[in-house]
């Protein structure tokens, strides 16, 4: 498993730059991220992910052991699917 900081060394190895340049960097880049779904919006980077932010309506549903119906209130969906390219891996 890759974790935060071994992607961070990646981009400060790969640009050339230092780490702490790379961590402001990807720091921006995940806010972006979650201020686009917060905001409800949907994110694309061709070639490497989509995001979408599905509003799921409100519905019914059973609870399984009891058999009792309970409503599920309307709620934020959120799926992401890897490009083609890299589906591979």
């Amino acid at each position: 498993m890759i974790l935060t900081q071994d992607i961070i060394n990646r981009m400060a190895e790969i640009t050339g730059g230092t780490k702490k340049d790379a961590k402001l960097h990807f720091d921006a880049f995940k806010q972006a991220n979650v201020e686009a779904l917060e905001a409800g919006e949907d994110i694309a980077i061709k070639g490497f992910y989509t995001v979408e932010n599905k509003l799921v309506e409100a519905y019914k549903a059973k609870n399984p052991k009891t058999q009792e119906e309970v409503d599920v209130p309307a709620h934020r969906k959120v799926t992401m699917r890897i490009a083609k390219g890299l589906r591979k891996f």
